[in-house]
C-alpha cells in the first residue's frame, strides 16, 4: 500500500513557501518510502502525516543558515488494533534533492512488536541487576548479545553494564525523600540509545 497523504505547514517565512515545491515534496515521499516504509511489520489500513518547519521565521532563512531547511516530520499507520507513528525532525539537502534525519541516525519506528521486544529486554535486564544486586546471582549474561556482564559495587552505588556496551545500569543505594534511587539506566536498541536518569520506566521513549 502506497504512503497516505501529508499536511505541509502551515509556513510563515517565505522561503518555505517558495522551497517546498512538487520536487520538493517528491523528495520526501521517496525518503518516506525507502526509509520508512519498510519498518511496517503488519498490516495497515491508513497512513498519513504532516511536515512543518522547525524555524519558521524569515531571520532564521538567510542563504547562511544551517536550519532553514530542518522540517518536523509526523507519520502515522494506523491498523486495525492500534496505531505506529513517529515524530522527527529531518532536513533537506538542496543540492542533492533529499532528506537525512537530523543528528545522523537513522529513521526508527516504534511498530508494536518492536515495543514488546523492548519491554522484554528492559525487564530481562532489571531482574538480572535486581539479582545481582540482591546477591541471589553472582554472574549473568546480558541478554541482548550473550556476553558476561561486568558487576561493580560499592556502599554507596551499584551498577551493571554489559562489556559489549548493550546496557548500562548504574544506581546510588540511597533512596531520596520521594522514595527515588539516582541513577540511570540505558539500553542499546538497533544503535539507538534509550534510557533516562531517575527510574527504568522509559518503554514509550
Amino acid at each position: 500500500m502506497p504512503l497516505g497523504p501529508i499536511a505541509y505547514g502551515p509556513f510563515h517565512a517565505e522561503f518555505h513557501f517558495k522551497r517546498v515545491d512538487a520536487a520538493f515534496k517528491n523528495a520526501l515521499v521517496q525518503f518516506l518510502t525507502v526509509q520508512l516504509l519498510p519498518q511496517m511489520e503488519e498490516p495497515y489500513f491508513d497512513s498519513g502525516g504532516s511536515l512543518v518547519a522547525c524555524f519558521d521565521e524569515s531571520r532564521f532563512c538567510g542563504p547562511l543558515s544551517a536550519v532553514r531547511d530542518r522540517y518536523r516530520l509526523e507519520f502515522h499507520f494506523r491498523r486495525e488494533d492500534g496505531t505506529d507513528e513517529i515524530k522527527v525532525d529531518i532536513e533537506f539537502d538542496e543540492p542533492r534533492g533529499t532528506f537525512r534525519p537530523v543528528g545522523g541516525n537513522p529513521l526508527y519506528l516504534l511498530t508494536r512488536k518492536r515495543l514488546e521486544h523492548r519491554r522484554y529486554v528492559v525487564g530481562t535486564i532489571e531482574a538480572l541487576c535486581r539479582q545481582l544486586e540482591t546477591g541471589q546471582a553472582k554472574t549473568g549474561t546480558c541478554p541482548i548479545c550473550g556476553l558476561e556482564v561486568c558487576t561493580e559495587s560499592s556502599p554507596g552505588s551499584f551498577s551493571v553494564r554489559c562489556k559489549a556496551d548493550c546496557f548500562d545500569y548504574e544506581f546510588s543505594r540511597e533512596v531520596d525523600t520521594k522514595g527515588v534511587r539516582r541513577g540511570h539506566f540505558y539500553v542499546r536498541e538497533e544503535g539507538r540509545e534509550i534510557g533516562q536518569g531517575l527510574t527504568s520506566d522509559f518503554l514509550s521513549d
